[in-house]
């Protein structure tokens, strides 16, 4: 499973972070959320997981306001 975030289009909600500490932080230079242990790739942060963690992928993926979380796989 892979995690897809467009941290350029982040408006610093905290919603995942909120949903998911573990795996996300707001970032003290910008404000944004920073995806914890993504490779940045293109536009986008992708990080490789575990089915495991998907629940709370999925959860922040929906309280996301601007839809900027993708899971694929």
């Amino acid at each position: 499973m892979k995690v897809v975030f467009f941290r350029n289009k982040c408006i610093g909600c905290g919603s995942c972070v909120q949903v998911l500490p573990k795996r996300w932080q707001i970032s003290r230079l910008d404000g944004k959320s920073n995806l914890i242990g993504a490779s940045s790739k293109n536009s986008a942060f992708v990080l490789d997981t575990t089915e495991l963690e998907r629940a709370g992928f999925e959860e922040c993926m929906i309280n996301c306001p601007v839809n900027i979380i993708r899971i694929e796989g």
